[in-house]
């Protein structure tokens, strides 16, 4: 494919049985995109760099305690022309354990992740417009999600709103 950068599942896996709508909180895909698929950024647990295309950009040391440097970087690229695709065939799997599937545990990550990466588009140049539009959408549906989850009795449905609800507060 002539990539630069090349992207995988990480499949989240816990040792001790937990529901499987919890793991899948945890687990990083792009859906059912056939290999070769364009990208436009990526998390660092799966992905392949051509090394010569590190000079192209840096590691941000203001993202030491936060994280986010991987996505920085991967939008740095993509900002550079580098080509990312997404391997179907490629899988991790990031072992945890129950309390990294916990409700409260989930959220958190989610919303420190959609703050740092925001933070990273918006030092690359994304479009802050959009990036907000999409956020109150985000936060709409999320609202909803919670109230149906409440109205229907099922943790599942409110937990997977809150996600959304906490990932758009978070950009």
């Amino acid at each position: 494919h002539q990539a630069v950068v090349v992207a995988g599942t990480i499949e989240a896996v816990c040792p001790t049985p937990v529901e499987p709508w919890r793991l899948a909180l945890r687990t990083i895909d792009n859906g059912r995109q056939a290999t070769g698929s364009p990208i436009t950024h990526a998390a660092g647990g799966n992905l392949l760099v051509r090394r010569q295309w590190l000079r192209a950009v840096r590691f941000d040391e203001d993202f030491n305690r936060s994280g986010g440097e991987d996505g920085m970087i991967t939008l740095q690229l993509g900002a550079a022309g580098a080509r990312m695709i997404w391997c179907r065939e490629a899988t991790v799997r990031d072992h945890l354990c129950p309390v990294d599937v916990s409700t409260g545990v989930v959220l958190r990550r989610e919303l420190w992740g959609s703050q740092t990466f925001s933070r990273a588009a918006c030092e690359v140049g994304g479009r802050s417009f959009l990036r907000l539009a999409g956020a109150a959408v985000r936060i709409l549906q999320g609202r909803a999600a919670v109230l149906w989850g409440i109205v229907t009795m099922s943790e599942h449905r409110r937990t997977v709103g809150a996600v959304r609800l906490v990932r758009g507060v978070g950009t």
